[in-house]
């Protein structure tokens, strides 16, 4: 992940948000390559089974306060998103004691 821009912030982006229209925003608004969300539920699990799956009913479930980053390809075409590596707080705090700020 090599994100230079600035952080891109969503009002449809809220833990009662649908996954539909998160996808819709995204897709009308971004041409992107890689999504990273911090989670907080119940919106999240349900958008990343979406763009993962492409089911709607599909849940993957993360805590809150997980950083979840997914690649694709093309989110207007087809919903085939990877998800490539999830980061607990924990872990991040770990990772912050042992290397410090990077």
């Amino acid at each position: 992940m090599k994100y230079k821009q600035e952080l891109v912030f969503s009002t449809v982006l809220v833990p009662m948000g649908e996954a539909e229209e998160i996808i819709n925003e995204i897709n009308k608004k971004y041409n992107v390559d890689e999504l990273v969300f911090v989670s907080h539920e119940p919106c999240i699990s349900g958008l990343i089974g979406a763009l993962t799956a492409d089911k709607l009913d599909i849940s993957i479930n993360i805590k809150n306060g997980e950083v979840c980053y997914l690649s694709a390809n093309d989110l207007c075409l087809e919903r085939k998103a990877i998800l490539e590596w999830l980061l607990t707080p924990k872990s991040y705090l770990n990772y912050h004691k042992k290397y410090g700020q990077r």
